[in-house]
């Protein structure tokens, strides 16, 4: 409990110099204000992006409703600062502050980041800076007056990036641990009546270490042998040598949020969400979320239903999306979307159905979506060639994908993304000529479909084909691949390119080769990578998942100070120790060796 936990900033008057105050203001529809009086625990969920990218995430959403769920416990929120009110800032000498109370942030009890993604990792050492906080754990813990410092999201899977900034963090499902983790704060704060003292802290974070998920980077020692990681060293004997992830069981008991924040300015995804299942058993070999994720859990249909109901009356969205892995492998899934499209109003709101399979969902229930609002479909093939597809064990043929995109054709719907990824273990230069062969033999279908229903001239079709980077990521079988060189990607993207200006009616969109570069030596890193991150910042890096910001240069440099080579193939041998295996996502490594073995040797 801080002491200075109602310190103020006066932000108010300065909101008409910035663009789009309204990231700053807070007060939406559905936000919480509690009495500062009645809380025990202040806790800032910190989201390193945009406003506008944060409110789009429905992970905070639930994480915020989880937290002031809790009587004793006053959730709110932060932003990373657009470029102008990070100016106005530093140039006022202002902290950074939270959105709901204009709090400055370094008198919270808790500062929470969410690690969706490695782009977002200067944002986050950025963001602490604008906060005169003390960057690392080890700082931090020779005072009383400074937050602790907790992540979670799908990034913690390899915390070591970030360890020696993190006083903890919380791996796996959050909504059964973080509650017993207030909890163990609160009793020890009460007792204190004040900030925790430094033995206090340190008392704390060993309990917390009994709880599912938690783990305390500064209670574990790397050690390095001829340059590479070989193991952990244990601060006390009764820490477990690995952490095992937090699992939420029964999803239709776990909180969800029924009265999610309203922005009041426009965002990413504006609608209404509800998570229909967790995991996913298909076991892509490249898919981090595939592994990590499981086991997979489903919520109930009836329950799903109350969730869609109850946002809508309390939002006014006029969109809903079915959130999972992969929406068609719900297994009731054709009786909910029937049921759904009973209960929405029909001429207002439209369904979302991201991650379909194309071998998922039947005509009929393509049908009767398409009698709503259409938005686009989007299907996965990843990759041209059925060889491929059966090495990274997607498990769907050509007569899935053709079926797929000509019952959406005959139904109606007027687009059709493909998602491909190029960069994959054993790719071929045939693998990369089969995405152009087909897209171009799809985009052949569909006009002879459009002939055949005599519909030719009556409407367009709209094919894009989208490609993506490989990126090795941690645990998955694909965790030992070298990863392609940014040189090759590129060139492998611009030959791709020019082969699809010969289809006049096919968009090609590509990812940008160097930001993916960046994003796999940080999806692999060890705890030396900090020091690539802090170089990066001091050299103005920050936004590197936003074209406009990020410095490839920058990055090339600041790999170079902290001594790390981007040309070095970081885990060639399956049977080293790896920086995060102290972490069990409840995956045998053998069994990650096994699947890479084959794949490898192109067995499925």
């Amino acid at each position: 409990m801080n002491k200075n936990h109602a310190a103020g900033v006066p932000i108010r008057s300065y909101l008409t110099q910035v663009e789009r105050p309204g990231r700053y203001i807070g007060n939406e529809i559905n936000a919480i204000q509690k009495d500062f009086a009645e809380v025990d625990v202040r806790f800032c969920l910190a989201f390193p992006d945009l406003y506008e990218i944060g409110m789009s995430y429905t992970g905070l959403q639930i994480l915020y409703g989880l937290l002031n769920q809790i009587p004793y416990v006053f959730c709110e929120r932060a932003f990373a600062p657009a470029e102008d009110m990070e100016t106005l800032l530093r140039t006022k000498n202002l902290p950074l502050f939270t959105i709901d109370t204009h709090t400055d942030i370094k008198a919270m009890d808790f500062l929470g980041f969410t690690l969706q993604y490695e782009h977002s990792y200067t944002n986050i050492l950025n963001m602490i800076e604008l906060a005169g906080i003390p960057l690392l754990s080890a700082e931090r813990a020779k005072e009383e007056t400074y937050p602790l410092l907790i992540a979670g999201g799908p990034c913690c899977y390899n915390p070591e990036p970030l360890a020696d900034v993190f006083d903890l963090f919380l791996i796996g499902d959050a909504e059964d641990s973080l509650p017993l983790l207030m909890e163990i704060y609160r009793n020890r704060s009460i007792k204190s009546g004040a900030a925790l003292t430094i033995e206090e802290r340190e008392a704390f974070l060993r309990e917390a270490t009994k709880l599912p998920g938690i783990y305390v980077p500064s209670f574990y020692t790397p050690v390095y042998e001829a340059g590479a990681f070989h193991h952990f060293e244990k601060k006390y004997d009764d820490l477990p040598d690995s952490i095992e992830k937090a699992v939420v069981r029964d999803l239709d008991a776990a909180f969800y949020p029924e009265k999610p924040i309203v922005p009041l300015i426009e965002t990413v995804h504006g609608r209404a969400v509800a998570e229909i299942f967790r995991g996913c058993g298909r076991g892509c070999r490249f898919c981090q979320a595939g592994f990590v994720y499981r086991p997979v859990r489903r919520r109930s249909k009836d329950r799903i239903l109350e969730i869609i109901e109850t946002q809508l009356q309390n939002t006014g969205y006029d969109e809903v999306s079915l959130l999972s892995l992969s929406t068609g492998d719900y297994p009731d899934i054709e009786a909910l979307v029937l049921e759904l499209m009973e209960r929405l109003p029909r001429e207002d709101v439209s369904l979302s159905l991201p991650s379909l399979r194309l071998d998922s969902l039947s005509e009929s229930v393509l049908r009767r979506i398409g009698e709503y609002k259409k938005s686009g479909l989007t299907f996965a093939p990843e990759a041209g060639t059925q060889r491929l597809r059966d090495v990274i064990h997607k498990n769907i043929t050509e007569e899935h994908i053709f079926r797929g995109v000509e019952n959406a054709v005959a139904i109606g719907w007027t687009r059709v993304k493909f998602y491909f990824m190029i960069g994959m273990p054993t790719e071929t230069q045939e693998d990369i000529d089969g995405i152009f062969d087909l897209a171009q033999r799809v985009s052949a279908h569909i006009a002879t479909v459009l002939r055949e229903t005599r519909e030719k001239g009556k409407r367009n079709f709209h094919l894009t084909v989208s490609v993506s980077n490989f990126v090795p990521k941690p645990n998955t079988p694909f965790q030992w691949a070298r990863g392609n060189t940014e040189e090759e990607l590129k060139e492998k993207n611009f030959y791709l390119k020019d082969k699809f200006r010969a289809l006049k009616n096919v968009q090609f969109q590509f990812h940008d080769t160097r930001s993916s570069f960046v994003e796999m030596m940080l999806a692999r890193g060890d705890r030396r990578t900090l020091d690539a991150l802090r170089a990066a910042v001091r050299r103005g890096c920050k936004f590197d998942s936003w074209r406009e910001y990020f410095h490839y240069d920058r990055w090339l440099e600041a790999f170079e100070e902290a001594g790390i080579s981007v040309h070095t193939e970081p885990y060639p041998d399956p049977s080293a120790p790896l920086p995060w295996d102290i972490i069990n996502d409840g995956t045998e490594k053998d069994f990650l060796r096994k699947q890479w073995a084959m794949a490898t040797e192109c067995e499925i």
